[in-house]
């Protein structure tokens, strides 16, 4: 792993190597809806490969476009109790419909307050920029004329490269209605757009007929033209986007062929990235549901986050789901990769070093990484929290007793952490890791246990001290089980009915030591003195 490079720096070299010494890193995104997690990757993807030019001594930019000129297809399920307002601005640009909130001057700007949010707590050094005012500026006023000036190659561009011709090349704002999915471009005469809204379908257009200046500005480029011309005119060098975009015949495909044949240019890196899912599935604004970028710190710590898009291969798509098991797995991971970076060895996990350390420093990027990350694993903690009746004072003390807290400022981070557990305890944790810890045994306890049982529990723990290992624990008693010809699910089960009453619950071992194993062994005293009655 010496030679170990990050796809960030890859993708840097490979833009040096074709544009020299000046870059602009592009992404774009519609306000439509809220800014989510999954829209989070493309921004995050934009800043490591940024940060790769910067660190390799040449200059670069990170340009946000927020496609606030856009029309509003669908109004998303979030906001159903806004439907109602909303329903009649559907098809008009979003920065000309009403925030519903009140809080900003349009719709667009409301969501677009979302990401700049997002990207702030990132860390993340972006500006952004309103596709409304570059064509208010004009600058997609020449593209327009290449592209009619160019009509039948491109029809012939997009026939071959994608199986069939734009039916136009603008999406037009009706003068009436103020709707921009209605409109058809009848024709386009010298500086004189001619235009025809239609009434049909869920727009609800006027059916005017109406004329308007290309200087006017009320049109906008269809997708796939508008892309390669903001590009061009931005001198982007290189834009990230979904693989969605690169399926053959796709946005990317036709992109790059509108830059070498149309506009005689050679075209940005386009790099492709997988998705963030949940549970699998893709996400989306506009069917609900969505988890915020902005309420990511709700859940888990952004360098965390950060830490997950980095240290996987830019193609894969990560799956992120508070409710499985792998959600406190990655606590662990990003715990152990700090304590890396600091050169604090894992003997076992050498060659991961190299893309672990870069994944961290890449996502502790204008974030504190001082100190060390306590001791102690994601599902103990949470068992610890729980025990101590969800009081971090006491979770923090019983880790201080337990040697678990390396210096003063973990324990800053531990009641970050906690807060964390706490909200996810509330409302994603699996049942099997919800811990209700009994003050006494049930009445039926006797009806789990038995001497032979007893004494494999109580002969198991006198063996062990707190500073043991819970491995240790599952060592010695499946051990012990084999000699004794009890199964694990018996003992195991007889445990779990002891300490919280279910016959089933988390990690037996981890909730051992998170209980204290002198306060187990008492446990056993009780079920002794019943066993002797």
């Amino acid at each position: 792993m010496d030679n170990y490079l990050h796809w960030s720096t890859v993708i840097a070299n490979k833009a040096i190597s074709q544009y020299g010494d000046n870059h602009i890193i592009c992404s774009g995104w519609s306000p439509s809806g809220v800014y989510h997690i999954g829209n989070s990757k493309e921004a995050v993807t934009c800043h490591a490969i940024n940060m790769a030019i910067k660190n390799s001594g040449f200059a670069s930019k990170f340009i946000l476009v927020l496609d606030d000129f856009d029309p509003l297809d669908k109004i998303p399920k979030d906001l159903g109790e806004y439907s109602k307002n909303l329903r009649p601005y559907l098809g008009h640009p979003l920065n000309r419909i009403p925030d519903f909130s009140g809080q900003f001057d349009s719709y667009a700007e409301y969501f677009s307050n979302g990401a700049k949010e997002a990207l702030s707590s990132f860390g993340i050094e972006v500006e952004f920029i309103k596709a409304s005012k570059l064509y208010e500026d004009g600058l997609y006023d020449e593209f327009l004329e290449i592209y009619l000036n160019k009509n039948e190659e491109l029809d012939i561009l997009f026939e071959t490269i994608s199986g069939s011709k734009l039916d136009s090349y603008i999406s037009i704002i009706c003068q009436n209605c103020g709707n921009m999915k209605t409109t058809t471009c009848t024709k386009i005469l010298s500086n004189v757009i001619h235009y025809q809204c239609s009434s049909k379908g869920m727009y609800r257009g006027c059916e005017f007929e109406g004329k308007i200046l290309i200087d006017s500005h009320e049109w906008k480029l269809k997708w796939r033209l508008d892309w390669p011309a903001r590009q061009t005119f931005l001198n982007v060098t290189v834009e990230p986007s979904g693989k969605d975009h690169s399926v053959s015949g796709g946005s990317v495909d036709t992109s790059l062929a509108i830059h070498e044949q149309i506009l005689n240019r050679s075209p940005p890196v386009l790099e492709k990235f997988g998705f963030i899912t949940i549970k699998g599935l893709k996400i989306s604004s506009s069917k609900g549901g969505a988890l915020p970028a902005n309420k990511i710190h709700q859940i888990i710590p952004i360098p965390a986050y950060l830490f997950l898009i980095y240290r996987s291969d830019l193609m894969k798509d990560i799956n992120f789901n508070p409710a499985s098991a792998e959600y406190g797995k990655l606590f662990d991971e990003y715990d152990d990769a700090r304590r890396m970076s600091k050169g604090i060895n894992f003997e076992n996990r050498k060659s991961e070093v190299s893309k672990l350390s870069t994944a961290v420093l890449l996502a502790m990027h204008n974030h504190n990484n001082d100190f060390i990350p306590a001791s102690v694993k994601f599902e103990e903690l949470a068992l610890i929290y729980q025990i101590s009746l969800r009081s971090s004072s006491l979770t923090i003390d019983k880790l201080d007793y337990m040697n678990k807290l390396p210096n003063s400022d973990s324990k800053i981070e531990l009641e970050n952490r906690l807060k964390l557990i706490d909200h996810w305890l509330s409302n994603f944790a699996p049942s099997n890791f919800l811990v209700n810890f009994l003050d006494e045994p049930n009445s039926d306890i006797l009806n789990y246990w038995d001497d032979e049982i007893y004494d494999l529990w109580s002969s198991t723990l006198n063996g062990l001290n707190q500073n043991d290992s819970p491995q240790k624990l599952v060592n010695i008693l499946r051990e012990k089980g084999k000699i004794n010809e009890i199964p694990p699910s018996k003992y195991y089960s007889a445990f779990y009915q002891l300490v919280i009453g279910n016959s089933k619950g988390p990690n037996a071992a981890n909730l051992v030591f998170a209980i204290g194993i002198d306060q187990v062994v008492k446990r056993l005293d009780v079920i002794k003195n019943l066993l002797n009655r």
